[in-house]
């Protein structure tokens, strides 16, 4: 589902706030708080000409205010432009909504106090606590998610609460480094006249089309397996770690060294996160095929 802060659609135009996980020359993925990846171009970074590098300008971890350009809903991915020219339409329809972040003079990063502050704000505002007691529930926003996660193993996940309100959990999933995925989870069966009921955690919840009774039985039968698939993969001795233009790179070099051979590996996907990419060369030319995308296997039955 496409979906943005207070459970409204993210929708092309949208002011949305990115957080930058991964650079290369010519565009950066961010991600966004409805779990998006989004995809930041180049040419849509900036209203100045001249030449320079991404990578230069954004680094992993930056928070930059965006509009949404293209929404791909095969993929799960928004393109972005943080040109102030294309911002600045936008930042004054709805103030409420305008992202806190965004900074008139076209820099991305506030001071440290600028920052702390607005992070507080934040925090209040995508969503509210709940009273869950489980060992892998935490009140925390994707970005204080994310940084729970960071130093963490590959396939550690929590549940935390949803922005789109006290009716919805989201699961956050460490895929690879600097990549995270988010999986909305439907609570059902509660009182909605009753704040306490609604705080608390709901006696259905549904992924997709699948139901579950409690977040036990979502991580017995959805996560785990979803983690032992990742983790299959991750340790193959086929598997590189790095960004696709880097695996390329290891590719080409082992083909000069065995020209005989047909060279190939896999590697995670930045631009649809949640696959795998099966990179080859048969004589010369490198070759890219997607597998199948573990994120949405259905849950197994117990």
């Amino acid at each position: 589902m496409i979906c943005g802060k207070n459970g409204t659609a993210l929708a092309e135009g949208s002011l949305v706030l990115a957080i930058v996980r991964h650079v290369e020359s010519q565009r950066a993925f961010c991600v966004l708080d409805s779990g998006l990846t989004g995809i930041i171009m180049k040419d849509d970074f900036s209203d100045e000409d001249g030449d320079f590098a991404l990578e230069d300008k954004l680094h992993e971890g930056d928070k930059v205010s965006c509009k949404v350009k293209q929404i791909d809903k095969s993929t799960f991915q928004a393109f972005l432009t943080c040109k102030e020219s294309e911002v600045k339409r936008s930042r004054y329809e709805d103030i409420l909504e305008v992202d806190p972040y965004y900074h008139e003079s076209g820099n991305i990063l506030l001071n440290q106090q600028e920052k702390a502050c607005m992070d507080e704000k934040l925090d209040k505002k995508h969503f509210k606590p709940r009273t869950i007691s489980h060992p892998f529930f935490r009140n925390m926003t994707l970005d204080q998610a994310m940084e729970f996660l960071s130093d963490k193993d590959a396939g550690e996940s929590i549940f935390r609460p949803s922005s789109r309100g006290p009716s919805y959990l989201t699961l956050t999933l460490k895929v690879f480094d600097e990549l995270y995925l988010s999986k909305d989870i439907v609570e059902s069966g509660k009182d909605h006249k009753d704040m306490t009921s609604l705080l608390h955690l709901g006696k259905v919840l549904k992924i997709g089309n699948d139901k579950f009774r409690d977040l036990d039985e979502v991580r017995d039968r959805y996560v785990i397996p979803l983690v032992k698939h990742l983790k299959e993969m991750l340790g193959f001795q086929k598997f590189k770690r790095g960004a696709k233009s880097e695996v390329d790179e290891v590719l080409r070099a082992e083909k000069l060294e065995y020209p005989m051979r047909v060279v190939y590996c896999f590697g995670i996907s930045y631009e649809h996160p949640g696959t795998f990419i099966l990179s080859y060369i048969k004589s010369r030319n490198l070759h890219h095929e997607s597998m199948y995308n573990w994120w949405f296997a259905r849950p197994v039955e117990l």
